[in-house]
């Protein structure tokens, strides 16, 4: 879904082939060396250069192109077709520019270019490709912003995508049963409109949901808006919210990244410390147990370390810590925690990853997980039955 990341890297390409799914973490196709300082993933101060979605996973290459591998029912793959793809494909782009900043939806795919526009292709029927129709695409279209300023940064949920334009307003579009828009109605919006953030506030960072959305403010606040039955607006409260509302961070501390889930939420602090909120079902919270949190939890097993790099799937969590370690916890049905088994965690627990990888950042899909490595490389686990691995 989301993630928030403090370096990273521009792929050139290398996945692994993997079964039905894989316990083991394996290489992907493809990747080039080209490593350079990050911020927010996310924010208004990075890009991202991987996104993992529903059940297939995007890259932009060290070229500036795009390549993506999986799930292609709805044409977010972006070839011109609605063929699965096993390894990765070169998306059609039109013109010249290059891609700078990529989120992945369940069925639907959007970057924005290096001219500030925003392209979304992929299932499109609740708006979400922000075009004004609900019609598919299954190559690049561009989104109809309401403003002349360029967007900076891009989040993707199920079914709707938000961007924070250069002045730093939000706009939003796609699906808004629950209120995930964030326009104060609960109507569907096939072209962007401006979120209700508070009066002299700007936005710095946004991450989104399954039909939720959250984003950090100029001032370190977070506030969050749709979906709530699960306590992830974290406003202490399983009440839906169709306006940006306030979320209870740990006082004194500040948020300097946001990332959502399925129906979680996560904020990485100014003191480098981790706190999760919304539903625990299968432990995604990281608290040690499967109660459900309606206001933020501090993470313990990644306190300690600064946490560099934070992503969230549809019901699994993973962090990076500054030595750098990769954690995972939650949902591992598919073995997306990369841990070699197929039991869920509800703390914490490290990856050993093999060949002393190092993973400099980390995207979660729905069911499994892709990491970019030190050496520019990208490794996946987890899923892999439409060929979201690589």
């Amino acid at each position: 879904m989301t993630e928030y990341v403090r370096s990273q890297v521009r792929p050139a390409f290398i996945v692994l082939m993997m079964m039905l799914s894989t316990l083991s973490i394996q290489n992907v196709s493809a990747i080039d060396p080209a490593l350079y300082e990050g911020a927010q993933a996310g924010s208004i101060h990075e890009n991202s250069t991987i996104a993992a979605g529903g059940d297939h996973t995007c890259a932009i290459m060290f070229d500036g192109g795009i390549q993506c591998w999986g799930d292609n029912s709805d044409g977010q793959l972006g070839d011109g077709t609605t063929t699965n793809r096993y390894s990765p494909r070169e998306v059609k782009f039109p013109g010249s520019n290059d891609a700078v900043d990529i989120a992945l939806g369940r069925d639907h795919t959007c970057v924005i270019i290096d001219n500030g526009s925003v392209f979304c292709w992929g299932s499109n029927s609740d708006g979400q490709l922000g075009d004004g129709t609900t019609t598919d695409r299954v190559i690049p279209t561009l989104v109809n912003l309401q403003s002349s300023y360029r967007a900076v940064s891009i989040s993707a949920g199920n079914k709707h995508t938000c961007v924070i334009l250069q002045a730093g307003s939000l706009q939003c579009w796609g699906e808004n049963l629950r209120g995930q828009i964030g326009d104060g109605t609960t109507t569907d919006r096939s072209s962007p409109v401006g979120v209700s953030i508070p009066s002299g506030r700007t936005g710095i960072a946004i991450g989104l949901g399954g039909e939720h959305s959250c984003a950090v403010l100029d001032n370190g606040s977070v506030y969050c808006w749709g979906y709530n039955s699960f306590g992830q607006i974290g406003d202490g409260t399983t009440s839906t919210r169709a306006t940006p509302t306030f979320t209870h961070l740990t006082y004194p501390r500040i948020a300097v990244g946001v990332a959502g889930g399925g129906d979680h939420s996560c904020a990485m602090l100014d003191n480098g410390s981790v706190e999760c909120w919304g539903s625990n079902s299968n432990g995604q919270i990281g608290d040690g147990t499967t109660t459900d949190r309606h206001i933020p939890t501090h993470i313990p097993g990644v306190n300690g370390v600064r946490v560099v790099t934070l992503s969230l799937g549809m019901a699994h969590s993973c962090a990076i810590v500054g030595n750098p370690i990769t954690y995972c916890w939650g949902s591992n049905s598919y073995g997306e925690l990369g841990d070699g088994t197929t039991v869920d965690n509800s703390t914490p627990v490290d990856i050993d990853m093999p060949n002393l990888w190092v993973a400099n950042s980390i995207s979660l899909g729905e069911s499994h997980s892709c990491a970019i490595l030190e050496t520019s490389g990208i490794v996946c686990w987890g899923s892999n039955g439409a060929g979201q691995l690589g």
